[in-house]
């Protein structure tokens, strides 16, 4: 038999088998000196410890009971295992105890017959159902020993500390031996059934400790992995426990929590549980900054049902209060960009009309030179709304770009020749620095609006006449194509470098703020990236990087 089997037959915890045994010596020590004490008196003349064979057996049998009794007590609390077999080894080395007192004490007419099945109730509670059956058989073995040996009188010098007739009539003695064997059986049988219960019922209880144990593992494992942060408290309002999401959420450790008050953590207004509203919302420091805490309360109760603190969920939602407010803003730029394609429609089409008259009755031979400057002034006035009306109408609905290799000095060199004809930016220098066979993977058209719209801003951003503007392409080293656009201007408020491609922001006092957003757009229908940061030796430069060709 294992010991790990065994100690389970007993159905007993080693540290309650442990204080069991203690009891078992405890008993035995005070048993045998009252047993001791029982035969002096009733040999008060022979008080002299080998005056009589039986009574100096007595005294040898309680010093030797005494000297085991501390070896027991030894091993009980030196061993970490194998108690089960110190259980086994002191019932059955009680058995030969209990055989020699019954042999000096009438044997099978003496009334200590009892200590047999007292042993086997004994194996019962400590050793199991097979402890029991040892038990049985070991105790009827020493029983039968005991009384063949006094009937034949194996030891004639042992004496008779009772008084009690050793030699008993034939018939007196089938009874006794009957009586006292199926006394010991009778027991085993009930001892069997209880010991056979007992070890169901531990097992039972082992598993019921293994469940437990999983569901105390999982439950820590989902405590853990939740997200949201989880706080229980007891009913003063102290923190009792969190998970590791709080410890995120409030910027604290969970050691630095544990047993603080939950005012100090939700703030003035929480003193109690009963203060604290079911749920609601609350703002708390985390560092330098402040984060938006939404919280639910509920009362934490044992298994009767009564209360015993209350448990609190918390949950960060701070990036999710942005976030609806850019979808809130979302939707306003939609609707303002539905609004604006609807614009761009009936604009379009009487623009397009008034630009073709002007162009006709400029062509006219009866205009004088003042009459043909004042008309020059509203076609390239007309030329600038149509402009305006075209990047709305491509923010709102923007065109599939028809991706292609394009050479990419051309298409700058291009834009170059048109800015030297405009008159909002003939007077500025633009310096081109693009080497040649440097091709990206663009919609051509769509890339020179990107870059115009660049040339343009910055050209609003320069201070006047003689102000350089820089356009320059390189190769980086991640194989992308950077192209830049940098101004000699003021900069950009760094305050304001968050919003600059937010449609319809703008910080001059003409236009409607749809140039970088419409620029952003495009550039991300590439598959590409565009920043703006300001330069500092002055100025602000965009940089938009696109994959090659």
């Amino acid at each position: 038999m294992e010991v790990g089997r065994a100690s389970r037959s007993s159905a007993i915890d080693p540290p309650e088998l442990r204080r069991r045994l203690i009891f078992l010596i405890l008993g035995r020590i005070v048993f045998i000196l009252l047993f001791g004490l029982l035969m002096a008196l009733l040999q008060r003349d022979q008080l002299l410890l080998f005056a009589s064979p039986a009574l100096g057996l007595i005294g040898g049998v309680v010093l030797a009971v005494i000297a085991a009794s501390a070896v027991y007590v030894v091993l009980v609390f030196r061993l970490r295992r194998g108690l089960y077999w110190v259980a086994f080894v002191q019932i059955q080395l009680d058995l030969l105890l209990w055989g020699a007192i019954i042999s000096v004490t009438g044997g099978v007419n003496s009334y200590f017959t009892f200590l047999f099945p007292l042993s086997i109730v004994t194996s019962a509670v400590y050793l199991g159902e097979r402890g029991v059956i040892f038990t049985l058989v070991l105790s009827i073995a020493v029983y039968v020993l005991v009384v063949v040996a006094r009937l034949l009188d194996w030891f004639p010098g042992l004496g008779n500390l009772s008084g009690i007739p050793m030699q008993p009539e034939l018939g007196d003695l089938v009874i006794a031996l009957t009586l006292d064997i199926g006394s010991m059986v009778l027991v085993a049988m009930l001892g069997w059934v209880l010991a056979l219960q007992v070890t169901r019922t531990g097992r039972s209880l082992e598993r019921t400790q293994e469940i437990f144990e999983d569901l105390h593992r999982l439950n820590e494992a989902v405590v853990t992995l939740l997200p949201s942060g989880l706080v229980t408290t007891d009913v003063g309002g102290k923190i009792r426990s969190t998970n590791p999401a709080v410890e995120q959420i409030l910027g604290a450790r969970s050691v630095e929590l544990v047993g603080r008050p939950l005012h100090d953590v939700m703030g003035e207004g929480y003193e109690s549980v009963s203060s604290v509203p079911p749920m609601g919302e609350v703002t708390l420091p985390r560092g330098e900054r402040e984060v938006l805490v939404e919280y639910m309360k509920a009362p934490l109760q044992d298994g009767t049902g009564r209360v015993i603190g209350s448990i609190v969920h918390l949950m960060d939602v701070t990036e999710v209060r942005r976030l609806g407010q850019k979808l809130t803003e979302f939707e306003k730029y939609r609707a303002l960009g539905d609004l604006a394609v609807g614009l761009a429609h009936e604009i379009r089409n009487p623009l397009g009309s008034i630009s073709g008259s002007i162009e006709l009755v400029m062509e006219s031979e009866d205009l004088d030179d003042e009459d043909r400057r004042l008309l020059s002034i509203v076609h390239r006035e007309t030329e600038k709304i149509g402009r305006l009306v075209t990047s709305l109408f491509n923010l709102a609905r923007p065109p599939d770009p028809v991706i292609a290799s394009v050479d990419l000095s051309p298409v700058v060199k291009e834009i170059a020749e048109m800015c030297s004809r405009d008159r909002e930016i003939r007077d500025l220098t633009l310096r081109v620095d693009v080497p040649p066979d440097l091709s990206v993977l663009a919609d051509r058209d769509q890339l020179g609006q990107v870059i115009m719209n660049l040339v343009r801003n910055a050209a609003e951003a320069s201070r006047g006449s003689g102000e350089v503007i820089l356009i320059e392409g390189r190769k980086l080293q991640s194989g992308r194509i950077q192209v830049s656009v940098a101004d000699s201007g003021r900069g950009m408020d760094p305050e304001l470098l968050e919003r600059i491609y937010d449609p319809y922001f703008t910080t001059k006092s003409y236009g409607l703020g749809v140039g970088l957003a419409l620029c952003k757009s495009i550039v991300e229908r590439h598959k590409g990236t565009i920043h703006l940061e300001n330069r500092p030796e002055g100025g602000a430069i965009a940089r938009i990087v696109l994959p090659s060709a």
